[in-house]
């Protein structure tokens, strides 16, 4: 189903968000501050990342998927998680299971038959081939010439992969203005936190997609995205829902017609397609019929499937979903009440069991969904396309932007004292939680001592900033005492702390009805 036109925020010249998973990609379009989707020449929303070869052509995209039965040995697809990495790398073994995978020079590369020779293609050929792809759908919207456009990563992709990325899409014909995470873009489709910057919190980003699982914390603070923790499986994707459904199915095969075929490569691909359209269907309907012809000796084999069913089947797999959303609130220290929103993105998100799913497990939270998941992340790049075009000659190159924004390296508290001697303590405060943006502002207000004519507040350094108990001393590294004499016993005490650019703390001490004021200025990490 199309979704709507996402206005964008920012009025600037046409560009494009580009993202290339590792089994679909999507190109959003942004013009005037309107963000949408641009469909591929079948009309289509997104487009299979499969690359084919035979005797006489290559074919890109939803042919070569639809041709993969026929010519299972020369159809490339699940390239990108192989980007950067050596032949002898992991995630090499694992693919060379499925693919006919040749050693090039330490690198990666594919051996196929293409127009009557055997012929190898590294992993960023295939890419480029790929990007080629999404350059012709873009010129559909825009016409010829050379894009600009913000391409969205994975989190875990290094800096290496990133520049190979972009090395590739702009060989092709884009103008790559930034890269940007995922997690990020999928932020942005939704404009969180675009219009209350000055409120922080905590979203949760859920991406399923084909062949991996990533799970996000986003920490919000001052309009700014901070990833404070996140988890990845690429052993848990959509392909396995289907494949779940494609066990089921075969065994019903074998049932009705008592024949195995799960040593028929052929056979297997056949259904394997039939199992991937009736869970497309299950996503929509409550009832799909599952139907193909010759699966086996010329044996044709017809069957319906219940979504109920299909969910019994999957239960397996929605613990595995729901054992990473703990883990990854387990690493950042955080409970299920602290997230206040949940975005659902990767074409695996749109099993209704998922998103079943994912509103039982925060079900405080808002669930953000109503974006089509397999579009979310090629529109925020779009949005950052829009804003990055809107402020050109405003905005510093990328170049030089990197590492721009600063953080806190250790979180800072405050304790207020009742006496000199540090023994009693009548308040605690966390100020500026770890990974806070510099520069950065916070004010309280606090009291004086009720035993003495004075004011005394210790600044300290913590390892982490959970909710603390009062006097707790845990591993807290003392900065500074600060001590302001002479003032009313339970003065109110305005209390101002501002971290500098050059990484200093400022604290401004206030008494509220006198106005007496003492600053104290603190290095800090």
């Amino acid at each position: 189903m199309a979704s709507p036109a996402v206005q964008a925020g920012a009025v600037g010249s046409a560009g494009f968000g580009l993202h290339l998973g590792s089994s679909a990609a999507c190109v959003a379009f942004t013009k005037d501050g309107r963000v949408d989707v641009v469909a591929n020449d079948l009309g289509d929303r997104t487009t299979p990342c499969f690359v084919a070869f035979t005797e006489h052509d290559m074919a890109v995209g939803f042919a070569a998927k639809q041709g993969y039965v026929r010519n299972t040995k020369n159809t490339i697809y699940h390239v990108k998680q192989l980007l950067g990495k050596p032949f002898q790398d992991e995630t090499t073994k694992q693919f060379m299971n499925k693919k006919q995978v040749v050693n090039r020079k330490e690198d990666v590369a594919f051996e196929v038959d293409f127009k009557g020779k055997v012929t190898v293609f590294s992993v960023s050929e295939i890419l480029e081939i790929l990007f080629k792809k999404l350059l012709e759908i873009g010129q559909s919207k825009a016409g010829k010439g050379c894009f600009d456009a913000v391409l969205a990563v994975p989190v875990s992709f290094t800096t290496d992969q990133e520049n190979l990325l972009r090395q590739i899409a702009t060989k092709v014909g884009f103008q790559v203005l930034r890269i940007i995470h995922e997690p990020a873009a999928a932020a942005l489709a939704y404009d969180v936190q675009q219009d209350e910057s000055c409120i922080s919190g905590y979203v949760l980003v859920f991406r399923l997609g084909g062949v991996s699982c990533d799970v996000t914390l986003i920490k919000l603070c001052g309009g700014i995205y901070s990833i404070v923790a996140g988890v990845s499986d690429y052993s848990l994707g959509g392909d396995n829902f289907t494949e779940v459904l494609l066990q089921h199915l075969q065994g019903e095969f074998k049932r009705q017609c008592r024949h195995d075929i799960s040593d028929n490569s052929r056979s297997i691909a056949k259904l394997q397609r039939g199992a991937e359209m009736c869970k497309h269907a299950l996503s929509t309907v409550n009832n799909s019929h599952c139907s193909v012809e010759s699966l086996y000796d010329g044996m044709d084999f017809s069957t319906s499937v219940s979504r109920a069913r299909f969910e019994s089947l999957c239960t397996s797999l929605k613990n595995r979903c729901v054992a990473k959303i703990e883990e990854v609130l387990s690493n950042a220290d955080l409970q299920k009440s602290d997230i206040e929103k949940v975005i659902l993105c990767g074409g695996g998100s749109k099993v209704p069991l998922v998103q079943k799913m994912v509103s039982e497990t925060f079900p405080n939270a808002k669930l953000l969904n109503h974006i089509p998941p397999d579009e979310v992340i090629a529109i925020g790049a779009a949005k950052e396309t829009s804003i990055l075009k809107a402020f050109k000659n405003k905005l510093i190159p990328e170049s030089e932007h990197q590492n721009k924004v600063k953080i806190l390296s250790q979180a800072i508290a405050v304790k207020v004292r009742e006496n000199r001697d540090k023994t009693t303590y009548k308040d605690f405060q966390t100020v500026f939680s770890k990974s806070t943006p510099i520069p950065s502002h916070q004010k309280f207000v606090f009291s004086a001592s009720s035993q003495e004519s004075a004011f005394f507040l210790d600044v300290l350094e913590l390892d982490d900033c959970p909710e603390r108990d009062e006097g707790d001393e845990n591993s807290d590294k003392l900065l500074a005492s600060v001590v302001m004499k002479n003032i009313a016993q339970e003065a109110p005490i305005s209390t101002s702390f501002i971290l500098t650019r050059d990484k200093f703390l400022e604290v401004v001490c206030q008494e509220e009805t006198t106005n007496k004021k003492l600053t104290v200025q603190i290095p800090v990490r």
